[in-house]
Formats: C-alpha cells, sequence, structure tokens
C-alpha cells in the first residue's frame, strides 16, 4: 500500500480495510501513513506538479487515524492526530476560515468542513473546548455563504489565488461534501446554524437528485461537471435524514460507475442536461430570470 506514494488515498484504503476485517493491512498502511507526517504536523497532498501540505489532506487523514486510535489504543495514532489537529489550527486566516495550503488561499467550504469533523473528533477525544470553539467557527463559515434555496457554493463570493473566477456557485458534488463533513461535524445538530442549514441543505441536494443521478444543469463549476463520488457522500446524507429513496438511488447508481479496477471519476452530463444548464446560463446574461 506504500507504493501508492498519496498519503490521503492510503489513509483511507486503510480504513476500508479495517472496516472489512483486514486489521493487519489497515495498520501497516496507517503506520507508513504516519511515519511520513511532515514534523509540523501536516501531510502532503499529491498532485501532478505539486506536492505540499493541505488542511483538507492532513483533517482528513488525522480523523482516520484518530478513529484507529480508538480501535488499537495504538498511542502513535493518537500523537499523530494530535499533532494534526494543532497544525489546522493553525491554518485559520478569518473566523473560521481555513486555507487549504500555501498554494490555495480561497474561503472553499468543503475545506472548513473538512477541518470541522476532524475538530469535533478531537475535542471528544481530549474535551479541549478549543477544538470545539474551532468547529464552531468552521459550521458558521460555511453556514453564512450558503444561498437562499439550500446550496452551498463551492467557496466564497472573494476571488482568491490560484484561481482567476471567484467560483461562487452551486454544484451538487461539492454540496454533498460539505453537508457530508458539516453532519460528521455535528452528528446531533446541536449548533444552531448547522441545525437551520443542513435541513435546508437537504432539501436542496433532494431537488437535483433524480432517478437516474444527479441533475448536472444544476451545477455551475466547470471542473467538477460528471464527478461520481458525491453519491457515495450524498448517500450518507439522506440517510442520516431518513431519506431512503434519495439514498437507495445514490447506492444503486455506483455499481454502474464500476470498473473492472474501480470507479469511473467522471459521468457523461445527458444532452437534455447540458441544453438546459446552457439555456438558463443564457437568461441569466440577458437579464431574463426572475
Amino acid at each position: 500500500y506504500t507504493n501508492l506514494g498519496r498519503q490521503r488515498p492510503v489513509a483511507e484504503i486503510a480504513k476500508a480495510l479495517h472496516v472489512s476485517g483486514k486489521k493487519r493491512e489497515a495498520e501497516k498502511s496507517l503506520d507508513w501513513v504516519v511515519g511520513v507526517q511532515n514534523r509540523n504536523g501536516s501531510w502532503n497532498e499529491v498532485l501532478p506538479g505539486i506536492t505540499a501540505e493541505s488542511s483538507v489532506d492532513t483533517s482528513i487523514i488525522g480523523r482516520i487515524v484518530l478513529m484507529a486510535y480508538r480501535k488499537t489504543g495504538k498511542k502513535s495514532y493518537l500523537d499523530s492526530a494530535l499533532r494534526a489537529g494543532q497544525n489546522v489550527l493553525k491554518k485559520e486566516i478569518g473566523y473560521g476560515r481555513f486555507i487549504k495550503s500555501f498554494h490555495h488561499y480561497g474561503d472553499v467550504l468543503n475545506v472548513s468542513a473538512n477541518c470541522a469533523a476532524f475538530f469535533y473528533g478531537l475535542f471528544l477525544q481530549t474535551k479541549d473546548r478549543n477544538f470545539l470553539e474551532a468547529r464552531d467557527r468552521a459550521i458558521f463559515n460555511c453556514c453564512k455563504w450558503q444561498f437562499k434555496d439550500g446550496s452551498y457554493p463551492y467557496m466564497g463570493s472573494e476571488r482568491a489565488y490560484p484561481y482567476e473566477n471567484h467560483f461562487h456557485v452551486p454544484d451538487p458534488h461539492y454540496h454533498a461534501i460539505t453537508l457530508y463533513y458539516l453532519l460528521l461535524s455535528d452528528p446531533k445538530l446541536e449548533n444552531p446554524y448547522l441545525k437551520i442549514s443542513a435541513e435546508k441543505a437537504i432539501h436542496w441536494l433532494e431537488g437535483v437528485l433524480h432517478s437516474k443521478g444527479w441533475d448536472w444543469s444544476k451545477g455551475k463549476l466547470v471542473f467538477s461537471l460528471g464527478f461520481t463520488a458525491g453519491y457515495a457522500y450524498a448517500a450518507h446524507c439522506f440517510d442520516f435524514f431518513g431519506k431512503e429513496k434519495q439514498k437507495n438511488v445514490c447506492l444503486d447508481k455506483l455499481p454502474e460507475l464500476r470498473m473492472k479496477y474501480g470507479f469511473c471519476f467522471w459521468e457523461e452530463a445527458r444532452i437534455s442536461e447540458t441544453i438546459k444548464g446552457i439555456t438558463s446560463e443564457l437568461f441569466i446574461l440577458t437579464g431574463k430570470h426572475s
């Protein structure tokens, strides 16, 4: 598992291995992940042309390592998660706004939601209210950008490096990811902002899902059009709110996307949805919308 070289996928594979009963292989993978953790507590995101520490990867991996500590009692996992938590706390550059990395300064909602979920896990483990307060700030930052119709934009309205545009637009895939991690950050919906926000968010998510999958005409984020992982995140969200029909649509969609060695990364948007999306954009440009 270590020859993959990418720390977050290895951690996520380890989590899946543990769930499937392969505990030895899971610990072997996590031991490698802990061994390559940066000295400042972060983990790197590995992308084409760039390898850099990332708050998203650090939060996701840290949360998995913390879960592994609870399962195994292995102190090295707890120490690793705590160092990661301190690193992520330092990435807050505004009230509840956490930057992804030194190469990415956008106020991206799924970043703050990821951090919030990790902070909640750390609070449960340590009872340190600094983590709980950081979680609440991250939750608020996500809720404040939510559109009136319930959708979460990919990021806030401010353009930031490395983007040329602000990307303050809705998207089914990233909406599902943001809601998923927000629900993990407060599974009892005790935060008053999230309680209101999550109910609106699941209503929007329900509205953009039909019997064949996402209505991609509702997605305005070019680089995520057709992403498939959102179905898995959305299945958890629908299950959380007891929406069995919608959950099953998502779960039934996943086998359709399965390939011999894994899952399709993209699904093709239907022609009707493409036309619908283009038409709606023309109405906005010409002012022919309410």
